[in-house]
């Protein structure tokens, strides 16, 4: 029965759930245990001569009215249009990354009530501050002037984002530096509102 997927006779996971084989599993990427279930993804580079797939397989045993193990089923699904969705959004966040971490502008994220939940290397060096003293707190503290913040909020609040806002920064060590802002602001996956400021 091993045939049609993988052209060689060979033993399958619904092997494992009769007599569990490390020889088996081991020809398994992450394969888990779920109950009395065999969970795993398998890759192989031809499937039925359509090319390379990745299957999703989970196998069960079949009991009797006593409670015994009488037999196993196994269910494989095709999740190639799933793995090539992660592969994308991975190489997607990857190049955001690389920007993010590289450019030369200052970049921070903020949520609405002011909480800063990533910054880069350009916008710590520009706040002179390290990224535990920026993480997790409040971007108030970087504001030289309190009002300009309120200034900027009904901006946000009225167009969903701003350009070149003049903003008077407060440096960690207390200097006053010059600084003008562009914002968006977008839900994250959680539906929570965030703020990315370029300065």
């Amino acid at each position: 029965y091993a045939l049609p997927f993988y052209g060689l006779r060979r033993p399958v996971m619904i092997d494992l759930v009769i007599k569990y084989n490390e020889k088996i599993a081991s020809k398994y990427r992450s394969l888990r245990r779920d109950g009395d279930r065999f969970v795993s993804e398998l890759y192989l580079p031809d499937f039925l001569g359509r090319g390379p797939v990745w299957l999703w397989i989970v196998a069960a045993p079949l009991y009797d009215h006593d409670g015994r193990v009488v037999g196993a089923i196994e269910g494989i699904r095709d999740i190639s249009n799933v793995k090539q969705a992660e592969e994308t959004l991975r190489e997607s966040e990857e190049r955001y990354r690389n920007l993010f971490e590289r450019t030369t502008d200052a970049i921070l994220v903020v949520r609405p009530e002011g909480e800063i939940i990533d910054g880069n290397p350009a916008a710590l060096e520009l706040l002179g501050a390290t990224r535990d003293q920026v993480l997790n707190s409040d971007v108030i503290q970087f504001y030289w002037n309190p009002l300009d913040r309120k200034q900027f909020c009904r901006e946000m609040d009225r167009e969903g984002f701003v350009h070149g806002f003049s903003w008077s920064i407060r440096r960690k060590d207390g200097s006053k530096r010059l600084g003008e802002i562009n914002s968006v602001a977008w839900k994250d996956s959680e539906g929570k509102l965030i703020a990315y400021l370029s300065m």
